[in-house]
């Protein structure tokens, strides 16, 4: 019996992770890509937020290439958002494989290393480089969901550098969800808790077989007031 209680509130605490990593691959996908494009429960749901088509970028020259310009690709990128906005980006993220490109690049290690360009240069160095000479700190953002199909993928996308203000960029907004709206004030035979600020935990009993039905259901979308203030780099040239 403990064994099967303990299936039961996994399967809870689940199905509550899952709801807090779409919360997280919404406001990710709206930084990175300036729109949100999800499919779930049989529904698609895309919401663009009309990010300015100049703050959104293709490198000339690909980053993988050793003689890209790195440097300058940054720098213009945040001339152009702090002409446009006032607003200097001073924050970036990216994923392991673009942070990459970074430790190959010959200016950078060239300026890090001086005349031992020959040996490995540190992710330490390369990220006080920057933040010393273009004010921007850099993050490699590592976190993993699961896809509706059980893949694995990255909240971010390979190949992307995103840069922003260190300010808040929005707000993530609840909706009411059926279940809060109509079980919640009706006599249902449902019982209903609300998690997370707006995640609501509907279960019911079920009689044939005796089981109880657990589902976690909520309707939320990020806000982006500082869309504007946002730059996005695709770093692999067509």
């Amino acid at each position: 019996a403990i064994s099967i209680m303990n299936k039961v509130f996994d399967d809870e605490v689940d199905l509550i992770s899952g709801a807090r990593a779409q919360r997280e691959r919404m406001k990710m996908m709206a930084l990175t890509t300036g729109a949100i494009s999800i499919a779930a429960n049989g529904q698609a749901y895309d919401y663009d937020y009309g990010m300015p088509e100049t703050h959104k970028t293709e490198v000339t020259k690909s980053w993988s290439d050793p003689t890209a310009d790195i440097y300058g690709d940054i720098e213009s990128m945040q001339e152009i958002i702090e002409t446009d906005t006032g607003v200097k980006p001073d924050r970036a993220v990216v994923t392991t494989k673009t942070w990459g490109y970074f430790r190959k690049n010959t200016a950078i290690r060239n300026a890090i290393l001086g005349n031992n360009s020959g040996v490995q240069v540190s992710d330490d160095k390369i990220k006080a480089y920057l933040k010393d000479n273009l004010g921007i700190e850099v993050i490699k953002y590592t976190k993993k969901y699961k896809t509706e199909a059980g893949a694995e993928a990255s909240f971010i996308p390979d190949d992307v550098f995103t840069m922003f203000p260190s300010h808040p960029l929005g707000k993530g907004w609840f909706g009411t969800t059926p279940e809060e709206s109509d079980l919640m004030t009706g006599n249902a035979p449902a019982n209903v808790a609300l998690v997370d600020k707006g995640v609501a935990v509907t279960t019911s009993k079920l009689v044939d077989p005796v089981n109880v039905d657990t589902k976690v259901s909520m309707i939320f979308l990020p806000s982006f007031e500082g869309v504007d203030e946002v730059g996005i780099i695709d770093v692999i040239a067509s």
